[in-house]
């Protein structure tokens, strides 16, 4: 079984397939925070989320040691990945803690301790100047498959 640091997730084919079983589970049934993160990312990326972005708060806050930010262009859009990613995670045994945001669709939060997921309409994100206020944060080094999945998917409105 792969450390997570050695986890090199797979980019979701554009087929319907929600496959995560790349993902490393932990015998356990736990599976750790940064994994999760990069099947949330996944997951994101699969459902054609906009300026999809992980960040490593590790150090910084005591709010969660993971971050992932994305963007829909639409309110069903927004609904839609954040229940991508809801299914993504379940499939990891994972259920969050906490949910917010479903019913109006403009900034869904998922709670999973030490990974919170944002899902934002993209004028909400803008508003709310999100990315810049976790700016010092590092984000996540993606393989060359999610990486280049992000780069398709960026709008531009969002620096890197």
């Amino acid at each position: 079984m792969k450390a997570a640091s050695e986890y090199q997730p797979s980019v979701a084919s554009h087929s319907s397939d929600t496959s995560t079983s790349s993902l490393p589970v932990d015998p356990s049934g736990v599976t750790d925070s940064r994994t999760l993160a990069f099947a949330a990312i996944e997951a994101a990326i699969g459902q054609k989320g906009h300026d999809v972005r992980g960040l490593c708060l590790t150090g910084l806050t005591d709010i969660a040691d993971y971050f992932v930010i994305v963007s829909g262009t639409s309110n069903r859009h927004v609904t839609g990945i954040a229940d991508k990613i809801r299914s993504a995670l379940r499939e990891l045994n994972e259920m969050p803690m906490n949910s917010s945001g479903f019913e109006a669709g403009e900034w869904i939060v998922l709670d999973y301790g030490d990974l919170i997921v944002h899902v934002f309409l993209e004028p909400t994100r803008q508003y709310y100047l999100f990315d810049e206020l976790w700016g010092t944060a590092s984000q996540l080094e993606l393989s060359p498959e999610l990486a280049d999945g992000v780069r398709k998917l960026r709008t531009g409105m969002i620096s890197s």
